[in-house]
């Protein structure tokens, strides 16, 4: 029996490091974090902050950036942070921005922040997935939350796009199917912005997973491999 059970686990090891080795191929991750503030007296530069990584980071990706306007009449600060990462069968990502102008706004100054993280990989064979996600805003207006997947090869065109737009919400995601061989973009994108009102404006995107899973004929076989040395040990 023992011999039996050995087998067994030595096949479904073998056979789960095989699915997961040839699910998910990524070729591209980037994050990043964009913020910039305008200030209110015409002919004064930007003040602008942008970080991109390419370089698949694993650890926690996070920064922020404050500005206040040329005359002091407001203060208008962004913040974003950003967490995002990937293994042999899934991408999960989580993060936030906010806008805020505080005192007494002058037409001409705003401020936003954008925090995004991007995937583009590859499959090899008819893949099965699930996607969750919580998506929120504060407001019905200056911020919003979203993430899509597009498919680059074959087609070229949306298979998903889930945001709560402008509007205060939160949008509780959850989705599956199968995809077809080929190569895809996977993206998540926070964004809050204010401009010549009083507010404060948040977005966020928590717990997000997109997962493939094993073909249910794979694990099939699987099963039958065991079936078959159950069999023969029993002769």
């Amino acid at each position: 029996m023992k011999s039996i059970l050995l087998g067994f686990a030595v096949a479904l090891a073998i056979c789960t490091q095989s699915l997961q080795a040839a699910l998910l191929q990524v070729q591209e991750d980037r994050r990043g974090i964009h913020c910039w503030a305008v200030p209110d007296v015409s002919g004064q530069p930007w003040k602008q902050y942008i970080n991109f990584v390419e370089d698949n980071p694993p650890t926690p990706f996070s920064d922020s950036h404050i500005m206040t306007t040329a005359r002091d009449t407001a203060t208008y600060s962004c913040s974003a942070s950003l967490t995002a990462y990937y293994g042999p069968d899934f991408l999960r990502c989580s993060g936030a921005s906010a806008a805020t102008c505080l005192g007494s706004p002058i037409g001409g100054a705003n401020a936003c922040a954008e925090a995004i993280a991007s995937f583009i990989f590859t499959l090899d064979k008819p893949t099965p997935f699930q996607l969750t996600a919580t998506l929120n805003t504060n407001s019905n207006e200056g911020a919003s939350a979203s993430t899509w997947l597009y498919s680059y090869y074959p087609g070229g065109y949306l298979i998903f796009n889930y945001t709560t737009g402008y509007v205060g919400t939160t949008v509780a995601v959850s989705d599956s199917g199968v995809l077809q061989p080929g190569t895809y973009g996977f993206a998540s994108s926070i964004n809050a912005s204010v401009e010549n009102i009083l507010a404060y404006y948040q977005a966020s995107i928590t717990d997000l997973e997109f997962r493939l899973t094993p073909e249910p004929t794979s694990l099939a076989l699987l099963a039958l491999g065991g079936l078959v040395l159950i069999r023969r040990a029993r002769k």
